[in-house]
């Protein structure tokens, strides 16, 4: 079976059409749908559904998936490392996380390893936990962070607990609440709400449910663009909830205020998780010690 078409098609599944899978991979459509026919006639079976919405696979699509890009994985680290052991190429490193963490702590934690080891190569994946443990599941990437209640207990990897992520109810400065001394839950019903970008709105629904009372839906879905959650809370009467990590910087310039709600408490423990073979290499310890330095850093600066 043909690698590269095997990467054509797990690219098609992804992109959800063949004109889009096309302008990726720089091919013509032609080109594109006749390497596709030679693999569905390779196999002896119909790999695509074509639909109103796109193309869907069928349940053989469906199967070759995954294996696709389990296999394709592999052929990549074996390329990364036969470059490694010729001397062609410096260690590479696959880091999956949250959208809250990426332009925060991962970002810190990645600046501080690379001038460290100044050859290795990391690459940054973002999304959802379950998108993540997906990826890592199919051994798409080294390490991933995740909340560890939204993974399931027995999942077969490593798992290092990189910090305990401190989620605060954020307005933006201007709002009614901002200089509230106190606030309560029964202050925050009459306000609209930013649905969470991390699945934590369970737990503002849990906040509101603790008091007696039913928060408003979410009247906006960022879906994972904390930049523009941020960006539209702190111009609006909407609220949010956020981890302090993720807009310190936004804080300082006074854009963005927590609300001091007494008696909340909306932690989540953060974890890594990686396969439990091969053992990591010097630069991977040292990125897990350094995510949880970078983690801690803006906690402190906010006690201080």
């Amino acid at each position: 079976m043909d690698a590269r078409r095997l990467s054509y098609f797990a690219c098609i599944l992804e992109e959800g059409s063949i004109t889009a899978a096309a302008a990726r991979l720089r091919l013509s459509q032609p080109a594109l749908t006749k390497a596709m026919k030679l693999l569905e006639e390779e196999l002896g079976v119909v790999l695509f559904e074509r639909t109103m919405t796109g193309i869907s696979p069928t349940t053989y699509g469906d199967a070759l998936y995954s294996r696709a890009k389990a296999v394709l994985s592999e052929l990549q680290r074996a390329e990364e490392e036969i470059a490694t052991l010729r001397g062609m190429a410096g260690e590479r490193f696959r880091i999956g996380a949250l959208p809250t963490l990426t332009a925060s702590v991962v970002a810190r934690a990645v600046n501080e390893v690379s001038r460290r080891f100044p050859d290795l190569q990391i690459r940054i994946q973002e999304g959802q936990t379950q998108t993540l443990f997906r990826a890592l599941r199919r051994r798409e990437l080294d390490l991933c962070l995740v909340y560890s209640g939204n993974v399931v207990g027995e999942h077969g990897f490593e798992s290092h607990v990189i910090f305990r992520d401190q989620l605060k109810v954020v307005a933006g400065a201007r709002h009614p609440l901002a200089t509230r001394p106190v606030v309560t839950v029964a202050d925050l019903v009459p306000y609209p709400w930013c649905s969470a970008v991390t699945g934590n709105w369970p737990l503002v629904q849990h906040m509101f449910q603790a008091a007696g009372f039913e928060p408003a839906q979410p009247r906006v879905d960022p879906g994972g663009a904390v930049q523009f959650l941020k960006a539209l809370v702190s111009t609006s009467d909407l609220l949010a909830v956020l981890p302090l990590h993720a807009f310190v910087g936004e804080r300082a310039r006074g854009e963005l205020v927590v609300l001091p709600i007494d008696s909340i408490a909306l932690d989540r423990e953060i974890v890594a998780l990686r396969p439990k073979e091969p053992e990591l290499p010097a630069s991977g310890r040292a990125l897990l010690a350094a995510l949880s330095r970078a983690a801690l850093a803006p906690l402190t600066e906010s006690a201080a």
